[in-house]
């Protein structure tokens, strides 16, 4: 029997009218249970965890007989309360959803429940889409930004509706972390500069820790028996999400210079973390705790010769050993062992799409497991319950499956109801190869309950366009919807998204709205340059922890990518934009300027290449790679070569063997320069 049938009849039997029923009653009731004994209450076990996952409660209750225990689905678990939204909050909510890409639907299958309507056409689902990451001035536009409304993405990643889930019922969820397995307390969940994190009391280490979401290594599982955090415990103590405080060396006071030009970058990434003293040359002096030593060398060669270490001695010495490493490296030479560094010499290559770190592991469930295929199955059956037919592609479009999958959850629910499973008691759908007809319980036609990955997805819309000052049309109707939404899912407070608010970000956005041509000076990180320009704001977009303005040049209609951090000044010329047919930008192609290359990376250097995105990633055993990516400009690929180090080496082209080592010893120079003129004095 397919799974999806007995979860089908287990629901349908638990929300019948009446009393808890025994384990004995329901495996008497639907079919497909094992004989009594241990394997019956395991496998009743699972569906209870699986309809769990889902947002489906089952109620444990109390029954008088010999098993003591009875189940049901109360109604008011299932289907959904009225938020009773006005007009103004509904039409808040719509747009911030549709303001936010998440990279599957449950946003809009969240409004559709609320009462939007269904939308026509596909509903998108999977991983977003990835191009080359390039900036600036260039042919073409790629990565990521739109001309559509999507002004941000804050992907969704499969372990966050349990995570959501254990945070709105105050439940404990277990899950692996850094090859270890953890039982933590939720506290919040965190969208931080591109990337989501829980924060929790971990309850076998007795503290609070920061764990990066994209790294759990399986799928989380809810733990009920956790019991609540320590009275004390402050979440706000427990988060690290700056990767120089992620780790648990011993405690240093870090100092360094950072460079006029990236100054303002500098300050967007260090937040309110750091002391912050100002020069007359308009570079800025930051001091900083670090406890992860890698992690603070890995964002400041990110600067490449634009910033500088200036203590602690030992810190700085330790930077300038690894830059020396790098001086002395590779000039050209072929790669021996296929160019691949220590232990993955000769090992099988598999194409595969780079991700830029924002998928979860995969997990052995796979993506259309019976649990998410009941999801699909009961909101199907809510659309029939109320149009009574519909065409087969076209309700497989909606819900984002093949007619054929379709055509089989349908005539297997054909097959579902209640005992004694008579044909008057069967679900009465006909499904032919064209069209879809049904006659169901009008309960049916009731919206079920937001789902956790709904609920994730409406509060996530909600908060990241509430975050930004101005970017929400009703900031008062956004707020009310979302406090009315966050109680009605006992999510309150859980869930924050942290969007950058770069300097000459309203400036921007106020030329995008007013449609006024904008005059920039502009950073080029790729080439180490300082460009001034016309442009024509088109889009604006946050991805990946920054905003970017999609802009068209003036008179040749080209579309180019700036990050809005980099932007060293802007004002309105006073001029209007010129009209921009620019579609999606959002699945780049290489740009014509760009340069292929291949890198092959150890474990530690494949972590250092997260959010960069990829033409292709080959996997190695034991967690390496050979990466394949687009770049616009040398001087990016120096600085991340020197960043990798002892992790990775350049493959091809031959050509720029040399870059990696050019580039340390240039840093090596300003290093060499002070400690001259600090002797001098």
């Amino acid at each position: 029997m397919d799974r999806l049938e007995r979860l089908t009849n287990l629901v349908l039997t638990l929300l019948q009218e009446g009393p808890p029923k025994t384990l004995q009653e329901i495996a008497d009731a639907v079919p497909g249970y094992p004989p009594p004994g241990e394997a019956r209450r395991q496998a009743f076990e699972r569906d209870k965890r699986t309809l769990r996952e889902q947002g489906i409660v089952v109620s444990t209750l109390p029954v008088p007989g010999p098993e003591q225990v009875g189940y049901r689905i109360r109604p008011e678990d299932f289907y959904l309360q009225d938020l009773d939204l006005t007009p103004e909050e509904q039409v808040a909510l719509n747009l911030a959803v549709a303001a936010v890409h998440g990279g599957d639907a449950s946003g809009r299958l969240g409004l559709w429940r609320l009462g939007a309507p269904l939308p026509e056409g596909p509903l998108p689902e999977g991983p977003l889409p990835e191009g080359p990451v390039q900036e600036g001035p260039g042919p073409g536009g790629s990565g990521p930004g739109s001309a559509g409304p999507t002004v941000a993405e804050v992907p969704l990643l499969p372990a966050l509706p349990v995570l959501f889930s254990a945070l709105s019922r105050r439940q404990g969820v277990r899950f692996r972390h850094g090859g270890q397995e953890r039982r933590v307390v939720p506290a919040q969940l965190r969208f931080h500069r591109g990337w989501w994190y829980l924060v929790g009391w971990d309850v076998d280490r007795r503290a609070g820790r920061t764990y990066r979401v994209d790294r759990i290594e399986d799928q989380p599982r809810l733990e009920e028996a956790l019991g609540p955090p320590p009275e004390g415990f402050d979440p706000e103590a427990a988060w690290t999400g700056l990767p120089w405080r992620a780790g648990q060396e011993e405690a240093v006071v870090a100092q360094l210079r950072v460079a006029a030009p990236l100054a303002p970058s500098a300050l967007e990434d260090v937040g309110p973390s750091a002391t912050v003293a100002e020069e007359p040359d308009g570079s800025v002096v930051l001091t900083l705790e670090v406890t992860n030593r890698a992690a603070l060398r890995s964002w400041l060669l990110d600067f490449g010769e634009h910033a500088e270490l200036l203590g602690p001695p030992a810190l700085r010495e330790e930077l300038i050993r690894w830059l020396e490493g790098q001086a002395e490296g590779p000039t050209g030479a072929e790669p021996e062992d296929d160019g691949a560094p220590p232990g993955l010499a000769g090992s099988e290559r598999r194409p595969g799409l780079g991700t830029g770190g924002r998928t979860a592991p995969r997990t052995d469930r796979g993506s259309r497991d019976a649990g998410s295929r009941l999801l699909r199955l009961l909101a199907v059956l809510t659309v029939l319950a109320r149009q009574g037919r519909m065409p087969l592609r076209a309700l497989a479009d909606r819900f984002g499956t093949s007619p054929e999958e379709l055509q089989a959850d349908l005539e297997l629910a054909a097959c579902c109801g209640l005992p004694p499973y008579t044909p008057d008691q069967l679900m009465e759908i006909i499904v032919g190869d064209e069209e879809v007809e049904a006659h169901l319980d009008p309960a049916l036609a009731r919206p079920r309950r937001l789902t956790p990955a709904e609920g994730l997805a409406l509060v996530a819309a909600g908060r990241a366009v509430a975050g930004v000052p101005g970017l929400a049309e009703d900031g008062a109707a956004l707020a009310q919807a979302l406090a009315k939404l966050e109680a009605s899912l006992g999510a309150r407070g859980v869930l924050s998204v942290d969007l950058d608010e770069p300097a000459y970000l309203p400036t921007v956005r106020r030329a995008l709205e007013e449609r006024q041509r904008l005059a920039v000076r502009y950073w080029v990180a790729g080439r180490d340059e300082e460009v001034a320009r016309e442009v024509d704001p088109v889009a604006l977009t946050s991805a990946r922890g920054h905003w970017y303005l999609v802009a068209q040049t003036p008179g040749t209609g080209d579309l180019r990518r700036y990050r809005v951090d980099r932007i060293l000044a802007a004002e309105p010329t006073g001029r209007p934009a010129e009209a921009s047919a620019a579609g999606d930008l959002t699945e780049g192609a290489v740009e014509a300027e760009a340069t292929v290359v291949q890198l092959a990376v150890d474990a530690e250097g494949r972590r250092l290449l997260e959010g960069v995105p990829a033409l292709e990633v080959e996997e190695r055993p034991g967690g390496g790679a050979v990466a394949t990516l687009a770049v616009s400009g040398e001087a990016w690929l120096g600085r991340l070569l020197v960043r990798l180090g002892p992790h990775g080496r350049l493959l091809a082209p031959a050509s720029l063997a040399s870059l990696g080592p050019t580039t340390a010893r240039r840093i090596l120079q300003r290093y060499g320069k002070n400690a001259e003129k600090s002797k001098s004095t």
